[in-house]
């Protein structure tokens, strides 16, 4: 019998999100460029060809769904979705946690649902709940065996925002594990198929334009919030400059800490990845690697805004609960 505990909480736990989505945010904090891109969109302009978009494909659902709410302000529409798919998020951490401790599930979805008061209300003025609900998705579609629907919510999310792909090999390393490699290759292939059915129309028609927004996730500057930026500050007065939309270091020395905190974190990653696929028996949640790898891209990354840890904090909230992975069922009959 499916215990049903969880749902109270989830349903405080989403009015909880709600009433802090709510809070009245700073002047300077607002949604755009996206009610630009957006707008245009909805009056047939084409992404990449007609106008410069730093984002990938899989980021327009969240940025052109709000300016094709009728007689709905951009700002108030966008924000509007963004704390549903919080509640959604809510209701979906709550759901994977059903069957932890009462302590554990409380804290889990008390966690997420205030993520609103922890990281401030820029939560629901970007996009980033969108992939990070996805990536939930996926462990809700994994849990009830649903391998290529879970691959196919990570292609989605990977689609969106490249940090997604930091959860791949730790999650098809469980999969292995739990339910064999033919579980996950056809999760693999499902990633693949969404996100190449994301992205390829728009390829087809900007190639130039899609190229250049993926090149441009790459080339950024070392970011004022970022951990580098962070330790230069720290033992000196390097240049900053307003570029690529935010506060950044500019100069050598940022170059320098740029290239080596890139390098570092594909090494971080590459050994936990490792770790996570040598000792995927004995580990049977997968959410604690998945964590551990999101949080090695946040730390070494040359962007870090506040929103980026939406991604982490879900999967944080999982680490306690119960395995997502359960084992195949075994088809040989019961004996009598």
């Amino acid at each position: 019998m499916v215990r049903r505990r969880w749902l109270p909480l989830a349903v405080a736990g989403s009015f909880v999100f709600v009433l802090a989505a709510l809070l009245p945010a700073p002047e300077e904090l607002r949604v755009a460029p996206f009610d630009r891109y957006g707008e245009a969109i909805a009056d047939g302009s084409v992404p990449y060809r007609d106008f410069a978009l730093e984002y990938p494909p899989g980021a327009l659902p969240p940025i052109v769904v709000p300016a094709l709410v009728p007689g709905v302000s951009y700002e108030i529409a966008f924000r509007s979705l963004e704390i549903l798919l919080g509640v959604v998020l809510v209701l979906g951490t709550a759901y994977l946690l059903r069957d932890a401790r009462p302590l554990e599930l409380a804290a889990g979805v008390a966690l997420v649902a205030g993520l609103p008061f922890l990281l401030g209300t820029v939560v629901v003025h970007r996009f980033d709940l969108y992939p990070a609900l996805l990536v939930t998705a996926s462990l809700v579609a994994l849990e009830r065996s649903r391998d290529r629907s879970a691959g196919a919510f990570i292609g989605l999310a990977l689609a969106a925002k490249a940090n997604a792909g930091a959860v791949v090999p730790p999650l098809g390393a469980f999969l292995v594990a739990t339910r064999g490699s033919g579980a996950a290759m056809r999760a693999l292939a499902a990633a693949a198929l969404a996100a190449v059915v994301v992205a390829l129309p728009l390829a087809v028609v900007a190639p130039g334009g899609v190229a250049s927004a993926v090149l441009r996730q790459t080339d950024r500057e070392l970011q004022i919030e970022s951990v580098g930026a962070s330790l230069l500050l720290a033992h000196g007065a390097p240049e900053v400059e307003f570029v690529g939309g935010s506060w950044s270091l500019v100069g050598s020395p940022a170059r320098e800490i740029a290239a080596a905190s890139t390098i570092a974190g594909a090494v971080s990653l590459a050994i936990l990845w490792l770790v996570a696929f040598r000792g995927r028996k004995r580990l049977g949640n997968p959410a604690l690697v998945c964590a551990l790898a999101v949080a090695v891209v946040l730390v070494f990354s040359k962007v870090l805004s506040p929103q980026f840890l939406v991604w982490v904090v879900p999967l944080v909230a999982l680490v306690r609960g119960r395995p997502v992975l359960p084992p195949a069922r075994s088809s040989a009959p019961r004996a009598c």
